[in-house]
């Protein structure tokens, strides 16, 4: 579960490209650091790093996600709520680097 270019029920999903396309990387739980982090799968932007290269997302956790343009949940800091998707606007677009969930559902 998370990780594996599944986006699964309870997961966060950040997708190569806008529009939820493309290859997604999925988490479960917390990564504040996506530099040694690879898409997976059959899908274009697979095998390309993740830091700084995603355009999209989805939400499928019952809890809110956290993402960051630095390392470490620094930077600018924004929220998706549970079971939300869309692109991702000018300030994170291709400059996402960390993420973890809320602990508020």
């Amino acid at each position: 579960m998370g990780k594996d270019g599944t986006l699964d029920a309870d997961e966060f999903g950040l997708f190569y490209y806008a529009g939820r396309s493309g290859c997604v990387f999925d988490l479960y739980g917390e990564d504040r650091n996506f530099s040694d982090d690879k898409f997976k799968g059959s899908c274009t932007g697979s095998g390309l790093l993740v830091n700084d290269n995603t355009e999209s997302y989805r939400n499928r956790d019952a809890y809110a996600w956290k993402v960051a343009t630095d390392k470490d949940l620094d930077g600018n800091v924004g929220e998706i709520p549970s079971k939300y998707e869309g692109n991702a606007s000018a300030n994170f677009k291709n400059k996402i680097s960390s993420s973890t969930y809320t602990l508020h559902p």
